[in-house]
């Protein structure tokens, strides 16, 4: 736990049952053992102190007594501040008042950080139900869905994201801490504006207009349309005939276009809800049924 010793406060003991002659002063003196917040002995009380009912102040008196008697503990002033529980007390709890000093800064900014966090969540959840009447319960339905109608718009024309809300009303992850938008990737309008722009334009470009239509099926298309009379000029329904066909290519990316401008709308509809609006689930759900339905 303290392989260096740099945090730990040695403590000897049963000084008093040593053998005659011998003593814990080199130990004490932290020569044996180094640590850097050194040793305190200590006298407790014993089993025989125990069952007599000696209590703690006469057994307090009886180790400083057996200090100050002692020829080596007692003669020693370098020891007076490492024996007895005294000191042991004073030491604990100077390295305790230390330790709380140096952690209360922070220990108090966190909590101020906090406290902060929570305000904010709670000016989010707006004014409390049961303190608003009900005539005003109309105003504050139309105001919700006034803020999300807003954000919403906000999502598509890249303005004020900052105000947007995850699903249950968790911050939204495209979202920027300066209020803007994220620079993670791309959303909302933007978003919106590169599905057709980069991935339907480019699938687009790659349908080249004559492919799987041979010069053989366009001749025949125009005799099929021609019937028995020869023509001068190519009859308008075969060209409707054969760029049907051609169109008709353009249906796979039109859909992948379409779902993917879907997905994003439904994001952006889920980021878009007012951190008010988790106080009433109900209205919710109801909310993102009636959105899910117009999207689709």
């Amino acid at each position: 736990v303290d392989p260096a010793g740099d945090r730990t406060v040695g403590v000897l003991t049963k000084l008093d049952l040593m053998d005659p002659g011998t003593d814990a002063s080199e130990v004490l003196h932290n020569k044996v053992i180094s640590l850097k917040r050194g040793f305190v002995g200590v006298v407790n009380r014993g089993q025989m102190d125990v069952d007599s009912d000696l209590s703690i102040q006469n057994g307090l008196r009886k180790e400083m007594k057996f200090f100050r008697s002692h020829p080596v503990y007692g003669h020693d002033r370098s020891l007076q501040g490492r024996i007895g529980t005294a000191n042991l007390a004073r030491n604990l709890n100077g390295i305790l008042m230390h330790h709380i000093r140096e952690c209360l800064p922070e220990l108090k900014s966190r909590i101020g950080g906090m406290l902060g966090d929570v305000q904010a969540e709670l000016d989010d959840l707006g004014t409390p139900a049961d303190a608003t009447s009900r005539s005003t319960l109309g105003g504050a339905l139309l105001g919700l869905l006034s803020k999300f109608a807003a954000n919403f718009a906000s999502g598509i024309d890249g303005k004020g994201t900052g105000n947007l809300r995850g699903p249950g009303g968790a911050a939204a992850t495209a979202i920027g801490s300066g209020g803007g938008v994220g620079t993670d990737e791309l959303y909302g309008g933007a978003r919106i504006s590169y599905i057709f722009s980069a991935i339907f334009g480019r699938s687009l470009m790659s349908v080249e207009t004559f492919d799987g239509l041979s010069d053989e099926e366009i001749r025949t298309t125009i005799c099929n349309a021609n019937g028995t009379r020869p023509a001068l000029f190519v009859p308008e329904i075969s060209f409707d005939i054969l760029a049907r066909r051609q169109i008709s290519r353009l249906e796979q990316p039109g859909v992948q276009c379409v779902d993917l401008v879907y997905e994003e709308l439904q994001r952006i509809a889920a980021q878009s809800e007012p951190g008010e609006l988790t106080r009433f689930p109900v209205l919710r759900d109801r909310m993102v049924e009636v959105v899910s339905n117009l999207l689709k």
